[in-house]
């Protein structure tokens, strides 16, 4: 059985990792963080094993944990390459749009962790969605046309 707290690590709204107060700046420290991330019924956490022992350390989260860097065109399908090193297929993620038309991401079956995409990934998705005549969005790709959800709520 995993070891719960909370991490004492919270997200701020413009996507920095804070621990007591301070900025957490060494990349392969995020970058463990964010290979490691899961969630639960109680949020999301930080997956910390050390050979038997587990540990579930929780985030606050104001902003995005992860982002999506590169989006590229491969065998008929659009990949997303992420800071967590993974890169998903379109058929893996949800795209959304928040009120203030900011795109985001999600993971299908992990939609509490939440991607950014970073300014030259959604410059490079923007040139693939069109706005539709009654307001929507929607991303065209390979013929087909996938909905933009409309997310409400704090994303």
């Amino acid at each position: 059985m995993a070891r719960e707290f909370d991490s004492e690590i919270y997200i701020t709204a413009d996507d920095k990792w804070i621990f007591r107060g301070n900025e957490i700046i060494q990349e392969d420290i995020l970058s463990y963080f964010r290979k490691n991330l899961k969630q639960d019924e109680r949020g999301v956490y930080i997956d910390n094993k050390f050979g038997e022992l587990e540990e579930h350390g929780y985030l606050t989260l104001y902003g995005f944990p992860v982002h999506i860097t590169y989006v590229s065109e491969e065998g008929g399908t659009l990949f997303f390459s992420t800071d967590a090193d993974r890169t998903l297929g379109l058929d893996d993620i949800s795209i959304q749009m928040n009120s203030e038309g900011q795109l985001f991401a999600h993971e299908m079956g992990r939609e509490k962790i939440l991607y950014r995409f970073s300014r030259s990934a959604g410059g490079q998705l923007a040139e693939r969605i069109d706005e539709t005549e009654d307001g929507s969005f929607v991303l065209k790709f390979n013929g087909e046309e996938e909905t933009i959800i409309q997310a409400t709520g704090s994303s």
